[in-house]
C-alpha cells in the first residue's frame, strides 16, 4: 500500500509540472523523494523492493515529465551505488534526465561520485554535485559535512579538483542551499545577488 501511495505521489508531481514565482513554466522540475528517509520502516526491512518499487515510478514520473517538457532531475545520496546499485542504474538510465548527486562528506568527494559519474555518462544524463554549506550542528551535520567553516575559497578549489578528475561535460556543480550561500558571501564581503 505505502508503495502505491509513493508512486501515486511521484505521478502527480509529474502531471502538475512546476511553475515559478512569476507564473512562468520552470525549464525543469527537482525531484527529491528519498524513499530512505520517506519510508523509513521499509528502508529497513526490504530496501532492494523499496528501491525497485522508487525506480518503477520514476520511471513513469520521467516519462510523464518528458510529455510536458520538463527536465527532471532527481537528488540522490552518495550511497545509493553501495546499497542499491541496479535500482540506481535504474534510476540514471530510466528515470530522469540527471542527477543531483548530495555529496556531503568531504574525506573522499571524487570515490563517492565516480561510479554516478560513470552512470551519468553512460546513459548522457547531467550530473549535478551538490555541497552542503548549512552550520554543523544542524540536521545532524558534522564539520566533515560542509563547507560552512571552510569557506567558498575551498569549497571551489574542491570542484575544481573534481572537474579536472572527472571530464565530463555535463557536470555541474551546486550549493545546498542558498541560505547559508547568502551567509558565506557576506562574510567574504561579496554580494549574495
Amino acid at each position: 500500500m505505502k508503495r502505491r501511495r509513493a508512486l501515486a505521489a511521484l505521478l502527480l508531481a509529474a502531471a502538475l509540472g512546476t511553475s515559478c514565482a512569476s507564473g512562468e513554466e520552470a525549464p525543469y522540475s527537482l525531484f527529491c523523494w528519498r524513499p530512505e528517509t520517506m519510508a523509513q520502516e521499509e528502508w529497513a526491512e526490504d530496501r532492494e523492493s523499496l528501491m525497485q518499487g522508487f525506480a518503477d515510478g520514476m520511471t513513469l514520473a520521467h516519462s510523464r515529465a518528458q510529455e510536458l517538457g520538463l527536465e527532471l532531475l532527481l537528488c540522490v545520496p552518495t550511497f545509493y551505488d553501495a546499497d542499491c546499485p541496479q535500482a540506481l542504474e535504474r534510476l540514471v538510465q530510466h528515470g530522469c534526465d540527471g542527477i543531483a548527486v548530495m555529496n556531503y562528506n568531504r574525506t573522499d568527494e571524487y570515490g563517492q561520485i565516480l561510479e554516478e559519474a560513470r552512470l551519468a555518462e553512460q546513459y548522457g544524463k547531467r550530473l549535478i554535485h551538490v555541497a552542503e554549506l548549512q552550520l554543523p550542528g544542524e540536521h545532524d551535520l558534522t564539520e566533515i559535512n560542509t563547507y560552512y567553516h571552510l569557506g567558498l575559497g575551498v569549497l571551489h578549489a574542491s570542484w575544481d579538483s573534481l572537474a579536472a578528475r572527472i571530464p565530463y561535460q555535463r557536470l555541474s556543480f551546486s550549493y545546498h542551499y542558498y541560505a547559508p550561500l547568502a551567509e558565506l558571501l557576506e562574510q567574504e564581503g561579496q554580494p549574495a545577488g
